[in-house]
């Protein structure tokens, strides 16, 4: 939706001022290029105060998963840091990984 409205509002917007002198065409090519800005709007706080989960990315998604994962397998024993570090900062490990292998 959020490419629908960055690249179809403008042109509406700029047809409409081009319209200027026919007040019913303007009109509708105004409320066709607001449309799709309500719209996504509304959406965004839709799924803001019903699925906050959904509006997170799916790299944040996958980590957190993964976390959990780890946290039920292990229960309340111990966690190997290790894993976590590579869960929550995978570029990091990459990065030192690379630095070890390049020497």
């Amino acid at each position: 939706m959020l490419w629908l409205t960055v690249f179809g509002s403008p042109p509406c917007f700029g047809a409409a001022y081009a319209f200027r002198e026919h007040p019913v065409v303007m009109a509708i090519l105004i409320a066709v290029g607001v449309a799709p800005i309500v719209v996504a709007c509304v959406g965004f706080a839709y799924f803001a105060l019903t699925k906050p989960e959904a509006l997170q990315s799916e790299d944040y998604q996958l980590r957190h998963e993964a976390l959990q994962m780890i946290q039920q397998q292990t229960g309340h024993g111990v966690i190997d840091p290790a894993s976590v570090t590579a869960i929550a900062n995978p570029t990091a490990v990459a990065l030192q990984t690379g630095e070890k292998e390049g020497k």
